[in-house]
């Protein structure tokens, strides 16, 4: 059928997540495994965490089909504050994840 896309929006965002354990040291990020089997990630918490780790969370958090970065956006002469700015071709899917 045209215009249908096959994807999962969970491996998308275990892809990553498995990126982000593998890389936990060099992203400041600890990962956990707690007593019921649980995975947990701390990018940020008791973690030092970073730019780079939220925006992967950020990323993971919209199933992998969004991008996702940030950058300065003034709002007033003397008032300039990072943005967040997220792109994706599949919003509706992306945003239920």
């Amino acid at each position: 059928m045209a215009g249908i896309v096959d994807f999962s929006v969970n491996e998308n965002s275990l892809a990553i997540v498995k990126e982000m354990m593998a890389r936990s040291r060099e992203l400041g990020i600890i990962v956990r495994k707690l007593a019921n089997g649980t995975t947990l990630i701390d990018a940020g918490v008791e973690a030092p965490g970073g730019l780079r780790p939220g925006l992967m969370v950020a990323k993971a958090a919209l199933g992998g089909l969004a991008e996702v970065e940030v950058s300065p956006v003034p709002y007033a002469d003397d008032l300039v504050l990072p943005t967040v700015k997220v792109s994706t071709d599949f919003p509706v899917i992306s945003l239920i994840v």
